[in-house]
């Protein structure tokens, strides 16, 4: 069994396991939770995703709002004895089948990179004003997308949360990494968007975009692997009426990403 390595602060009761070899000896029966993937083709009676650990075929994944590109919050089933065969598409590489699929969109955005530290303090007083409970960082990353899990306050259903992560251009830590802030703030949406349903919850996972950060280490910080930093997340503000942050228990994170 595979566990997925907690950065910070888990969900109460949250199962967070990965491909869990099942002791069955006929057959390699592997579970999958909580995996992030991203849709790579979607066909009728068949689809492709692209996983952090390898790219599986869906079949019948019938949703017209799902798109090529979606990212998507997975668990399902793989019999590592099966592959696909598909006679009228024998040009397509034969995957493995995921079965008991099940999955939620997830929501993404670019890190935001600051032009100095004066620019980084006026994003502070922008209307991110919403408060963070609890925060995961997962370790399974896709691409340069890593995924959060977030448990927040709750509210109306026709109100979610966006998130931010900003970098803060100082080094303000005695470990000599930068830090990078995560924020939310409200926004209403379309009860009937594809979203609605798992949104409405009070525990959200969401992706960033850490490309242009990468960018931004190797070109100001260090050339060599790994990237390291510091994440911070609001949890309220204070009597003075000063935001207050919370840091992540494993600061500095490493992360060890391919580039």
């Amino acid at each position: 069994m595979k566990k997925l390595v907690q950065i910070f602060m888990l969900f109460s009761l949250a199962l967070l396991v990965a491909n869990c070899l099942d002791d069955n000896k006929k057959n390699n029966i592997v579970y999958f939770f909580d995996e992030p993937a991203v849709i790579e083709s979607l066909n009728d009676g068949w689809s492709v995703i692209r996983s952090s650990h390898d790219r599986f075929e869906v079949p019948n994944l019938k949703d017209s709002l799902l798109k090529t590109g979606d990212l998507l919050w997975t668990s399902f089933i793989v019999n590592t004895d099966e592959k696909s065969h598909r006679e009228s598409a024998s040009s397509v590489p034969a995957y493995y089948i995921a079965t008991q699929f099940n999955y939620v969109k997830v929501d993404s955005a670019c890190v935001v990179i600051p032009a100095d530290t004066t620019a980084f303090k006026s994003y502070l007083s922008d209307d991110y004003t919403a408060f963070i409970y609890d925060a995961v960082l997962y370790r399974d990353y896709l691409d340069k997308l890593l995924f959060f899990g977030f448990r927040r306050e709750e509210f109306s259903d026709n109100l979610i949360l966006d998130y931010e992560l900003i970098l803060n251009p100082e080094i303000e830590s005695s470990n000599n990494y930068p830090t990078l802030y995560i924020r939310s703030k409200k926004a209403e949406i379309d009860p009937a968007s594809a979203n609605a349903g798992h949104k409405n919850k009070n525990k959200t996972v969401f992706a960033f975009d850490m490309t242009k950060f990468i960018d931004y280490y190797r070109k100001h910080i260090s050339k060599e692997s790994p990237i390291g930093f510091n994440l911070k997340y609001k949890v309220g503000v204070d009597e003075a009426g000063k935001d207050k942050y919370r840091e992540f228990r494993s600061n500095p994170i490493k992360w060890n990403i391919n580039n």
